[in-house]
């Protein structure tokens, strides 16, 4: 089964978003800090990280980057979280190390888009 970290200080984020993956199939561990995600990492690198960029503390940028660097970081996919959309963010997301973004708020057709890009599901016959 798909492994899935999802990464927000927002406990109404953690529990939305695990339950829309939950639906899709994967297995959903929730950490609401830096320290914790990276101690779950540390222990099982998950197959799939959703990371808020914006945190307390160590931020997302932050966070991608260190989990790149811990052993099977370069294999996971990391999804950051973000509000703002502009060319700075964007970037800053990319040299972090992050895979693609997902826009604040997100439905689940928007994970599922998401996921079905980064090749952990099967394409709808809506999206082929």
């Amino acid at each position: 089964m798909t492994t899935c970290l999802v990464v927000d200080d927002s406990a109404v984020i953690r529990k939305v978003a695990g339950l829309i993956l939950q639906r899709m199939g994967l297995a959903v561990t929730e950490a609401e800090e830096a320290g914790r995600a990276l101690a779950v990492c540390e222990a099982r690198m998950p197959d799939l990280a959703i990371v808020d960029s914006l945190m307390p503390g160590t931020d997302g940028f932050e966070l991608v980057r260190a989990l790149r660097a811990l052993p099977g970081g370069d294999r996971a996919k990391i999804v950051m979280t973000i509000i703002e959309s502009d060319i700075a963010t964007l970037a800053r997301l990319r040299q972090a190390g992050a895979d693609a973004c997902l826009m604040k708020p997100f439905t689940p057709a928007m994970m599922r888009e998401k996921l079905e890009e980064l090749g952990f599901l099967a394409q709808s016959p809506a999206a082929a």
